[in-house]
């Protein structure tokens, strides 16, 4: 197994076994967690103890701690009779202070930084198109075919490897029987085929019918964007506190709009449930991933809103195949547990809650944990998009979820 692989691997492992560590969650969670494990063998080392490394990873992790050692030993072997290199100077502590300053201002360029395990997905990638054994001489290559590419307009065969569409590379599998033709078409067709329109298609279209009367109920004189009017209308009708009738003329065609999709796209056919005075909310698992103190805050919530209270989650082998059923109770353990689910799966959606993990909705188990929050409180802690965003989301995977249903 490369070393590579071997690091993603156990890092994974770690990532999965430490939820509450919140830096391995985060976007330079492998690099954190290697400083942990140097340091860890570092101070072992203090102590007498020798670190034993059980595959390619801990040995390159144990030489990384082996060099760091050395240099502090030889440093210090140095260091004798030259303080005075290392006395303050007030002139360089001002530069510094410049550099350290320009460095917190925001680069035109933007976060050009990747982190260790979008790498390794690039690296993987140059690999399944060249082979692990990338030189300086493919890379002459790779420049000698992207002259060949502007001057012929012919596309090599790592380059489509490389930029396949979903469509394309579903075509090519059962390629002599036309199978793989068939399934890409039962997602997508493309412009101009006779036939049974995708589902994908079909459900792009739903959802710009529905967003278009969306803008007529909401009397929108540009349908191109939301004015402040309609987002004041939007903010009150996902207020769930507030029942139909007392809502506002507007706000009360938008709650009947979303009753109307409800019904129209069968949802309730396909197991969805629908809350009282309604409006869907759409997690801001992205926001929540990368700020700890919203995840934190969102734990918190879960925890003392559903405290006492018995769940079901369906249990699956490491296939993926249900296999059973257990239930769990809402302790912090637990919460943090299918709160970090919900970030690894991104599951943004509870409203289209579902036992499948290939849906588009969060599972039902997970879903059900939200029931307890008001929509006021979520809002109010950065925890779900904006009334706005939620609406037009859910348009969409509903829209999916009902054309998928009718294909399945």
């Amino acid at each position: 197994m490369p070393l590579r692989t071997q690091l993603l691997k156990n890092f994974a492992r770690a990532k999965k076994n430490n939820p509450n560590i919140l830096q391995y969650q985060q976007k330079n969670g492998l690099e954190e967690w290697a400083a942990d494990k140097i340091g860890a063998i570092l101070f072992d080392a203090e102590q007498g103890k020798v670190f034993q490394a059980k595959n390619l990873s801990d040995s390159f992790l144990n030489e990384i701690a082996k060099r760091i050692k050395a240099f502090e030993r030889s440093t210090r072997q140095h260091m004798n009779g030259q303080q005075n290199r290392f006395a303050f100077d007030e002139s360089f502590a001002e530069y510094v202070d410049g550099v350290i300053n320009a460095m917190k201002e925001p680069s035109a360029r933007g976060d050009m930084d990747m982190n260790y395990e979008s790498r390794a997905q690039v690296e993987d990638l140059i690999d399944a198109a060249f082979g692990s054994n990338f030189s300086e001489k493919t890379l002459r290559k790779i420049n000698r075919e992207a002259e060949k590419i502007i001057k012929n307009k012919n596309m090599p065969k790592w380059f489509k490897k490389i930029f396949y569409d979903a469509h394309s590379f579903l075509s090519t599998l059962g390629k002599d029987q036309g199978i793989g033709e068939e399934l890409a078409d039962i997602f997508h067709t493309v412009s101009g085929k006779i036939g049974q329109t995708g589902f994908i298609n079909e459900a792009n279209r739903q959802t710009n019918e529905l967003v278009v009367k969306l803008a007529k109920v909401l009397k929108m004189e540009d349908g191109s964007r939301f004015g402040e009017k309609e987002l004041a209308v939007l903010k009150e009708a996902s207020n769930e506190k507030i029942s139909d009738r007392e809502l506002s003329e507007d706000a009360r065609a938008v709650r009947k709009f979303l009753s109307d999709i409800y019904n129209e796209l069968n949802l309730k056919d396909l197991g969805i449930k629908k809350r009282a005075n309604f409006f869907p909310r759409i997690i801001a698992v992205a926001e929540i991933a990368a700020n700890p103190k919203k995840r934190a805050k969102l734990i918190e919530l879960l925890v003392d809103r559903n405290k006492g209270k018995t769940f079901t989650r369906v249990v699956r082998d490491e296939n993926g195949k249900k296999i059973g059923t257990e239930t769990f109770t809402a302790t912090e353990e637990e919460i943090t547990k299918e709160v970090e689910r919900i970030i690894r799966n991104n599951e943004i959606n509870p409203e289209l809650a579902t036992d499948s993990k290939f849906d588009v909705g969060m599972l039902l188990s997970r879903a059900e944990l939200f029931e307890a929050l008001d929509t006021e409180t979520l809002q109010d802690e950065g925890l779900v998009v904006p009334p706005e965003v939620s609406i037009l989301e859910y348009i969409q995977t509903a829209t999916r979820r009902s054309q998928y249903a009718k294909r399945g």
